[in-house]
């Protein structure tokens, strides 16, 4: 079996500053951290984690200095694409020291496990809140899906390609998502951030499943005049698990609960 965790939307800031002056996206992550420590006995072996994007906030080299901080004790590998917060270049520059970056180019990756490939996929746009997946990247998909040949393959992406019913997220979703589905073949599954909740839906024939922030959501409002905001619900993160040529996928809140109360106590 492969098992794969995924981290969204962090949104890291510089050290001491709160998000809206009262989310503290730090502390959500370091707490993300420790628990995948305390329980990757009873979830795991894990192979990897990866991040979805929306890292930091505002895609400051400072920004990125603090993440690598708060991500360093997390006990397994980690790879990352960026989202519409963060800045292509800077995170480069930040993470040129791991051997997954590319040195130049969308951020693009193509992980093979045991049981699983994972294609993920850089939708950033510089100075932009929604999407795109550029023809250089679209082909980095066609060609890893050839390579991946009849495995499960997770294809990772931050924007979401597909309605989510919250007009004011849906403004800035991957835009011209229908390569990207198109592209897809039969057992693909699609995973992304950038909403802030967890939605699950079919697009074009494709599976399709959004991952919740460590910290914060966006607020669930489906009547088209409302406005955009944000809600400390708890966060959550997903474990997606490859076996006998299947993907099944857990979402995994991550705040302190009671328990495990064992059966028949």
């Amino acid at each position: 079996m492969t098992r794969i965790l995924q981290i969204s939307d962090p949104h890291i800031g510089v050290p001491g500053r709160l998000l809206g002056g009262m989310i503290d996206t730090a502390a959500a992550l370091s707490r993300t951290v420790e628990w995948i420590a305390r329980n990757l006995r009873a979830i795991g072996p894990v192979d990897a984690v990866i991040v979805t994007g929306d890292l930091v906030e505002s895609g400051r080299p400072e920004e990125y200095a603090h993440f690598l901080r708060l991500i360093a004790p997390l006990p397994l590998p980690w790879f990352a694409i960026p989202g519409n917060h963060d800045n292509r270049e800077v995170m480069r520059e930040a993470f040129s020291h791991l051997h997954w970056m590319p040195d130049h180019g969308a951020i693009n990756l193509h992980l093979q496990f045991d049981r699983l490939d994972v294609v993920a996929l850089d939708s950033h746009v510089p100075g932009a809140g929604h999407g795109i997946l550029g023809n250089g990247t679209l082909g980095f998909l066609d060609r890893a899906l050839d390579t991946a040949g009849r495995r499960p393959v997770l294809v990772a992406v931050h924007h979401h390609p597909f309605r989510s019913g919250i007009k004011a997220m849906d403004a800035l979703a991957l835009l011209s998502p229908e390569p990207l589905l198109a592209g897809h073949r039969a057992g693909a599954q699609l995973v992304c951030g950038h909403l802030h909740r967890a939605v699950t839906t079919v697009a074009a024939g494709v599976l399709c499943l959004s991952c919740p922030s460590p910290s914060h959501a966006v607020a669930l409002r489906l009547q088209p005049e409302q406005p955009l905001a944000l809600m400390l619900e708890p966060g959550a993160i997903m474990l997606h698990c490859a076996e006998e040529g299947a993907i099944r996928s857990h979402l995994v809140p991550t705040a302190p609960a009671p328990g495990p109360i064992e059966a028949g106590a």
